[in-house]
């Protein structure tokens, strides 16, 4: 079940990240072409970017495909490093996923309760919705680390 959340969230990302693409293209043409500055479509490039990241990072942890640094554990061998990857689980990642949902609960609770939207004038009205990532972010990533963690002791 934690595997097919993060499948399904890393799908969204991958969707963003065509929006993404999408939204930055037509903003540059419509600037460099016609003139026009597209805020609305700029900020809908940053949303759909944050939406990217704070999606897919609970996949990428939980296959193994997110970025390590192996200073020690290129010495310790296959073992010494599944080892090291469920203590760093343990020491590093499920204290940061819990700071970043203390901190970040109120903060998108705050978001909610007034619908916040954007500053800018022609901006985008969602807000809160982007802001809810955090919370969505560090429940994926602490789940990614959970289901890498299950696994490699498994076999």
């Amino acid at each position: 079940m934690i595997e097919n959340l993060n499948r399904i969230a890393s799908r969204i990302a991958m969707v963003a990240l065509m929006l993404v693409v999408g939204f930055q293209f037509t903003a540059v043409l419509a600037r460099h072409s016609f003139g026009a500055s597209l805020s609305w479509l700029e900020e809908g490039a940053v949303f759909a970017h944050g939406a990217v990241f704070m999606l897919a990072a609970g996949w990428t942890l939980a296959k193994g495909r997110h970025v390590a640094i192996d200073v020690l554990s290129d010495r310790f061998g296959p073992s010494g490093k599944e080892r090291a990857a469920q203590i760093g689980t343990v020491l590093f990642l499920v204290p940061l996923t819990v700071g970043i949902l203390a901190l970040s609960l109120p903060y998108v609770s705050a978001s909610w309760r007034t619908l916040e939207g954007s500053a800018a004038v022609s901006g985008l009205p969602g807000v809160f919705l982007l802001k809810s990532l955090l919370v969505i972010f560090a429940l994926l990533l602490l789940l990614g680390g959970w289901s890498a963690t299950r696994r490699s002791t498994k076999g």
